[in-house]
């Protein structure tokens, strides 16, 4: 999958950065914009994410399926932090039952997880918990 960071390019920042390098400076030296930078200090001071995660094991996932979810996020999603984990969450038009259902299948698709829809005025917000989230769309 294209445009994920590698564990070893976080444990590199992270020695960078302990070694007392600016955000500025390790974003230079890898190539990593500070904001991503600033999003994995913040995010290993409070819930770690494994480095076992799928990605970085070599998990199959379902390429489109993979790819029609990071649209839908793109769109109108957003991943938060939530009970120990982390929520995806995508917005939809509730006029749209097939959107809705397309988006409940590639969630599932790409992590077999318990879906949840939350309704809201006019909307549908398809969501799921997992801790592997930000691994499979960085901040």
């Amino acid at each position: 999958m294209q445009g994920m960071h590698s564990s070893e390019t976080r444990e590199a920042s992270a020695r960078l950065r302990a070694g007392g390098l600016t955000f500025s400076e390790v974003a230079r030296a890898l190539q990593v914009s500070r904001s991503t930078l600033r999003s994995w200090e913040t995010s290993s001071a409070g819930l770690v994410v494994s480095t076992t995660c799928p990605t970085a094991a070599g998990a199959n996932v379902d390429h489109s399926a993979y790819a029609a979810l990071l649209g839908f996020y793109l769109g109108d999603g957003c991943i938060s932090r939530a009970r120990g984990s982390y929520t995806l969450r995508v917005s939809c038009d509730s006029r749209y039952a097939d959107v809705i259902e397309d988006v409940t299948w590639c969630i599932q698709m790409v992590r077999v997880v318990a879906v949840a829809h939350v309704s809201a005025p006019g909307c549908t917000i398809v969501q799921a918990h997992w801790k592997h989230w930000p691994c499979l769309f960085p901040q």
